[in-house]
Protein backbone atom coordinates (compact mmCIF):
# COMPACT_ATOMS: atom_id res chain seq x y z
CA UNK A 1 0.00 0.00 0.00
CA UNK A 2 0.92 3.56 -0.98
CA UNK A 3 1.78 6.16 2.05
CA UNK A 4 -1.21 8.50 2.42
CA UNK A 5 0.31 12.04 2.17
CA UNK A 6 0.70 14.18 4.90
CA UNK A 7 -1.59 16.98 5.34
CA UNK A 8 0.14 20.58 4.05
CA UNK A 9 1.29 22.67 7.29
CA UNK A 10 1.77 26.40 6.69
CA UNK A 11 4.32 28.66 8.56
CA UNK A 12 4.40 32.39 8.12
CA UNK A 13 6.71 34.54 6.67
CA UNK A 14 6.53 38.31 5.96
CA UNK A 15 5.14 37.87 2.11
CA UNK A 16 5.61 34.24 2.24
CA UNK A 17 3.55 31.49 3.55
CA UNK A 18 5.86 28.28 3.08
CA UNK A 19 4.14 24.88 2.79
CA UNK A 20 5.41 21.45 4.24
CA UNK A 21 5.02 18.29 2.43
CA UNK A 22 6.46 15.42 4.51
CA UNK A 23 8.81 17.49 6.49
CA UNK A 24 10.17 19.26 2.90
CA UNK A 25 9.22 22.88 3.32
CA UNK A 26 8.74 24.87 -0.20
CA UNK A 27 7.84 28.58 -0.50
CA UNK A 28 5.06 29.77 -2.13
CA UNK A 29 4.26 33.13 -2.65
CA UNK A 30 0.71 34.25 -2.40
CA UNK A 31 0.85 37.38 -1.97
CA UNK A 32 3.27 40.56 -3.99
CA UNK A 33 6.02 41.73 -2.52
CA UNK A 34 6.00 44.58 -5.04
CA UNK A 35 2.84 46.74 -5.28
CA UNK A 36 0.28 45.41 -7.80
CA UNK A 37 -0.63 47.64 -10.68
CA UNK A 38 -4.36 48.74 -9.39
CA UNK A 39 -1.31 49.99 -6.00
CA UNK A 40 0.50 51.83 -8.32
CA UNK A 41 -2.65 53.22 -10.28
CA UNK A 42 -3.85 54.29 -6.79
CA UNK A 43 -0.75 55.84 -5.34
CA UNK A 44 -0.33 57.93 -8.72
CA UNK A 45 2.81 56.11 -10.02
CA UNK A 46 1.01 55.19 -13.56
CA UNK A 47 -1.32 57.59 -15.06
CA UNK A 48 -4.84 56.37 -15.27
CA UNK A 49 -8.16 57.86 -16.23
CA UNK A 50 -9.81 57.63 -12.83
CA UNK A 51 -13.43 58.93 -12.95
CA UNK A 52 -14.19 57.86 -8.73
CA UNK A 53 -12.08 58.19 -5.95
CA UNK A 54 -13.28 58.08 -2.51
CA UNK A 55 -11.94 56.77 1.22
CA UNK A 56 -12.54 52.76 0.80
CA UNK A 57 -12.38 52.76 -3.26
CA UNK A 58 -11.50 54.52 -7.08
CA UNK A 59 -12.71 53.51 -10.40
CA UNK A 60 -10.75 53.68 -13.24
CA UNK A 61 -11.11 53.17 -17.23
CA UNK A 62 -10.13 49.75 -18.52
CA UNK A 63 -7.00 49.84 -21.28
CA UNK A 64 -8.36 47.05 -22.94
CA UNK A 65 -11.72 47.96 -23.22
CA UNK A 66 -14.20 44.75 -23.77
CA UNK A 67 -17.49 47.15 -24.30
CA UNK A 68 -17.84 50.44 -24.69
CA UNK A 69 -18.10 51.16 -21.66
CA UNK A 70 -15.20 49.14 -18.85
CA UNK A 71 -14.42 50.43 -15.62
CA UNK A 72 -12.37 49.09 -13.06
CA UNK A 73 -13.34 49.23 -9.46
CA UNK A 74 -10.61 48.69 -7.39
CA UNK A 75 -10.93 49.03 -3.16
CA UNK A 76 -8.01 50.88 -1.39
CA UNK A 77 -7.08 47.98 0.85
CA UNK A 78 -5.26 45.18 -1.40
CA UNK A 79 -7.53 42.17 -0.71
CA UNK A 80 -5.59 39.09 -3.56
CA UNK A 81 -9.40 37.50 -4.18
CA UNK A 82 -12.71 37.19 -3.26
CA UNK A 83 -11.77 33.43 -1.91
CA UNK A 84 -9.29 35.38 0.31
CA UNK A 85 -11.51 37.99 1.47
CA UNK A 86 -12.27 37.66 5.42
CA UNK A 87 -15.59 39.10 7.05
CA UNK A 88 -13.54 42.36 8.22
CA UNK A 89 -13.89 43.09 4.63
CA UNK A 90 -17.35 42.94 3.83
CA UNK A 91 -17.90 46.81 4.27
CA UNK A 92 -15.47 47.39 1.26
CA UNK A 93 -16.70 44.52 -0.71
CA UNK A 94 -20.51 45.80 -0.50
CA UNK A 95 -19.14 49.58 -1.15
CA UNK A 96 -17.63 48.10 -4.40
CA UNK A 97 -20.17 47.20 -5.71
CA UNK A 98 -22.66 50.22 -4.71
CA UNK A 99 -19.68 52.18 -6.38
CA UNK A 100 -20.63 50.55 -9.43
CA UNK A 101 -24.42 51.13 -9.83
CA UNK A 102 -23.38 54.83 -8.84
CA UNK A 103 -20.59 54.94 -11.79
CA UNK A 104 -22.60 53.20 -14.27
CA UNK A 105 -25.97 55.78 -13.12
CA UNK A 106 -22.69 58.69 -13.65
CA UNK A 107 -22.01 57.33 -17.21
CA UNK A 108 -25.95 57.12 -18.31
CA UNK A 109 -25.66 53.46 -18.78
CA UNK A 110 -28.09 52.29 -15.24
CA UNK A 111 -31.11 52.60 -17.26
CA UNK A 112 -30.14 49.87 -20.68
CA UNK A 113 -28.22 47.67 -18.11
CA UNK A 114 -24.75 46.40 -17.27
CA UNK A 115 -22.61 43.39 -16.46
CA UNK A 116 -20.50 43.67 -12.96
CA UNK A 117 -17.80 40.87 -13.26
CA UNK A 118 -15.42 39.52 -10.26
CA UNK A 119 -12.90 37.68 -11.36
CA UNK A 120 -11.14 34.75 -8.98
CA UNK A 121 -8.26 32.40 -9.42
CA UNK A 122 -6.62 31.38 -12.98
CA UNK A 123 -9.65 29.61 -14.04
CA UNK A 124 -12.08 32.70 -13.51
CA UNK A 125 -9.41 34.79 -15.85
CA UNK A 126 -7.72 36.71 -12.41
CA UNK A 127 -4.90 38.94 -13.70
CA UNK A 128 -4.32 41.09 -11.00
CA UNK A 129 -3.42 39.95 -7.30
CA UNK A 130 -5.95 42.68 -6.25
CA UNK A 131 -9.48 41.89 -6.28
CA UNK A 132 -11.42 44.54 -8.53
CA UNK A 133 -14.92 44.49 -10.12
CA UNK A 134 -15.64 45.11 -13.93
CA UNK A 135 -18.36 46.92 -14.95
CA UNK A 136 -19.37 46.82 -18.09
CA UNK A 137 -22.00 48.49 -20.54
CA UNK A 138 -23.26 50.50 -23.71
CA UNK A 139 -23.92 47.48 -25.67
CA UNK A 140 -25.84 44.63 -25.47
CA UNK A 141 -23.83 41.90 -23.31
CA UNK A 142 -24.57 37.78 -24.31
CA UNK A 143 -24.46 35.13 -22.29
CA UNK A 144 -22.18 32.83 -21.73
CA UNK A 145 -19.15 35.58 -21.46
CA UNK A 146 -16.98 32.88 -22.42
Amino acid sequence: MGRVPRKADERESPNRRFFAFAGMPFPCQLEPAVKTIFEKIRDGEIPSDVIHRDELCFAFRDISPQAPVHILVVPNKVIPRVGEATAEDQTVLGHLLLTAAKVAADLGIAESGYRVVINNGPHGGETVPHIHVHLLGGRPLTWPPG
